[in-house]
């Protein structure tokens, strides 16, 4: 098997564990827009509440993702493409996996929170269990790994700011 089509086994893998993973988050938007509201704050803290705010912004973030999908103009010796390869992979579909994990953990008490406005349900209750007992943030663990893993394993400009922006959650 050659490299590209191994590549391409790994473009389409990847990319139907992001969609997988999307979907199962979008759920869990949209069912938090369906249950009753606890503490409300934050400027935004209405939009929160939305369908249409989600829809809206999921459009227009990955419509934006669709058109720039472009190949960044890069010469990359095989051998650094079978290393950014295999590390990519390492990263993002770990990555992945622990999106849903957290996700799934979290259950009915999943929903989204910015700086700008954060929602608790009436019957809120602190996850402390699967990879809550590892990590505060598994969702920031998984930005980090997937997004860089995305930027090694893609190389769009798309993952290029978003693989960029995981420094911003490591703290040095």
């Amino acid at each position: 098997m050659n490299l590209e089509s191994v590549e391409s086994v790994i473009h389409w893998l990847g990319g139907l564990l992001a969609y997988a993973t999307l979907g199962v988050i979008l759920y869990g938007i949209w069912h938090g827009t369906r249950r009753r509201a606890g503490l409300v704050t934050g400027q935004m803290g209405g939009y929160l509440r939305s369908p249409w705010f989600y829809l809206l912004t999921s459009v227009i973030y990955f419509g934006i993702c669709i058109l720039v999908w472009i190949p960044l103009p890069l010469a990359i010796p095989t051998e650094i493409r079978i290393g950014m390869l295999a590390i990519g992979s390492l990263l993002f579909f770990p990555g992945m996996l622990f999106a849903l994990w957290g996700r799934l953990t979290l259950g009915a008490n999943y929903f989204i929170s910015t700086g700008f406005g954060a929602q608790l349900f009436a019957d809120h209750w602190l996850v402390t269990n699967g990879p809550f007992a590892i990590v505060r943030h598994p969702m920031y663990v998984r930005f980090i790994l997937a997004a860089f893993g995305s930027l090694l394993i893609y190389q769009t400009w798309p993952t290029l700011p978003t693989g960029s922006a995981t420094a911003g959650f490591l703290e040095i």
